[in-house]
């Protein structure tokens, strides 16, 4: 999910690994006793696949993916009929070496028309039907989200399904460098330099742009984050959690925006403070953030027996 200035801010907290590391210190402990019954599970969504490839394909593009070049130039008749799915093949094939499980996550039929302001296609591409079926074969797993793959993610690893999310940033990118950064909420919250709350994290995705809204134009990351440290982000966190509608979210906003503009003249940012709008955040914004559609969720039967069910098909484990 992208929000302009988050990785700027997060990068202090960062843990640089190698994969094999992080495979091997998920296995096993540092006197060579085994720590886990299963490999380190890995969530990736499916539209960030292939990014190692540089000229743009149409459909390709509707996955937000750029597509291979030379780096397979082999002849078409003995890999496929298309570029797009030699590309595929050849990306599924290279994390099929990776020693972790991997979950493919699929935008459901119910995810936002609107991202960033503009219109989102919600038919899947004609490509989607293909990497279900060569995931199957390289034996990944694959699960269709209700909504957004990335709302599914983050609900599959805090549930513990899965060790961590896949994601990416465009602007660190290094072909050269096949070590991976790691950051985790508690290690976002306890570095001293970041000190980012689950409330700060949506403040940030609120203030500074994100998929939803295109945030405040004179409000940066480095503003907000400091804003962050008076726990304007875990008050708003906690109301949007424990609202009923957007009504409910609405009375509690109008104090709450009062308080964050008292702030922000204190930490004299006085012009922000004047110009605040009084419609901002939206409440469907927030909500959006915060109570996103995720499978289990929205399913029949109810939660409970929807997230076993879940469960069971994903990683084998049954909480009843």
């Amino acid at each position: 999910m992208g929000v302009t200035g988050l990785w700027q801010a997060v990068t202090p907290a960062a843990k640089k690994y190698s994969l094999q590391e992080l495979m091997v210190n998920h296995m096993f402990n540092l006197d060579g006793t085994k720590c886990s019954e299963h490999p380190f599970r890995i969530g990736v969504d499916a539209s960030l696949g292939l990014k190692y490839f540089y000229p743009v394909s149409p459909t390709l593009k509707a996955y937000g993916w750029p597509v291979a070049s030379t780096h397979f130039d082999m002849d078409m008749h003995s890999v496929g009929r298309t570029q797009e799915l030699r590309t595929l093949f050849y990306k599924l094939a290279h994390l099929y070496r990776t020693p972790a499980d991997v979950l493919f996550v699929f935008d459901g039929l119910q995810k936002p028309a609107i991202k960033w302001g503009k219109k989102v296609v919600t038919i899947p591409p004609w490509l989607t039907t293909y990497f279900k079926d060569f995931a199957s074969a390289f034996r990944f797993r694959t699960h269709e989200a209700a909504g957004e793959a990335e709302a599914e993610l983050a609900a599959l690893n805090q549930l513990g399904v899965i060790d961590a999310v896949w994601t990416e940033d465009s602007d660190a990118d290094n072909d050269n460098d096949k070590s991976i950064l790691m950051y985790s909420t508690n290690g976002l919250a306890q570095e001293s330099t970041v000190a980012l709350t689950k409330g700060g994290l949506l403040l940030m995705a609120l203030f500074c742009g994100g998929d939803y809204d295109n945030g405040l134009s004179c409000c940066g990351w480095k503003t907000t984050c400091a804003l962050a440290q008076h726990g304007v982000g875990d008050e708003l966190l906690h109301a949007a959690t424990t609202t009923v509608n957007e009504d409910d979210l609405t009375t509690f906003l109008g104090p709450w925006v009062k308080h964050v503009c008292d702030l922000l003249t204190e930490m004299g940012c006085k012009k922000l403070s004047a110009t605040f709008p009084t419609d901002f955040p939206s409440p469907a914004v927030v909500l959006a953030y915060v109570k996103p559609l995720i499978t289990f969720m929205c399913a029949d039967p109810g939660p409970p027996q929807a997230l076993s069910m879940l469960l069971r098909k994903l990683q084998g484990i049954d909480l009843e």
